[in-house]
């Protein structure tokens, strides 16, 4: 499945803020981790053995909250996944807002850094100076509560 990315609407066939039970078909094939204690669930792909996290979404009151990318996030064509931060701006022509968060979970790697590009609905983490991967939201993400 092609991962082409709509800014607010969806990621390849996975419209933001839809009922999940319209994709029974599709996630039949993926693995379902039941609501944890915040309310929101996931569907992986794979199974409990094989889970590939090229992607997965986290669901929330059965509706599709967010979409995490791993290998393959299709923007104007491109595969935003793997570029350089520089570069992701060039052809998103969008720019970070606020603190840039540094994750240090590894101990001999270096950190890795997310950014939140509000304007798209994206969460980028770099790792490596490339972009590693992409969480994808709705407006509601920015929204105050």
């Amino acid at each position: 499945m092609e991962m082409n990315f709509i800014p607010f609407e969806r990621v390849g066939i996975f419209q933001l803020d839809d009922d999940i039970r319209k994709y029974s078909d599709v996630l039949s094939k993926y693995f379902h981790e039941p609501i944890d204690e915040y309310g929101s669930e996931y569907f992986h792909v794979g199974d409990d053995e094989t889970v590939d996290d090229t992607h997965f979404l986290q669901i929330k009151d059965n509706r599709i909250r967010t979409i995490f990318c791993y290998h393959e996030l299709i923007y104007k064509n491109v595969n935003l996944i793997g570029l350089t931060l520089a570069e992701f701006k060039k052809i998103t022509n969008a720019d970070y807002v606020g603190e840039i968060y540094e994750a240090d979970i590894f101990e001999d790697e270096p950190s890795m850094y997310d950014y939140e590009f509000t304007t798209l609905g994206l969460t980028v983490r770099t790792h490596y100076d490339r972009v590693h991967s992409i969480t994808v939201s709705g407006h509601w993400s920015y929204e105050d509560d």
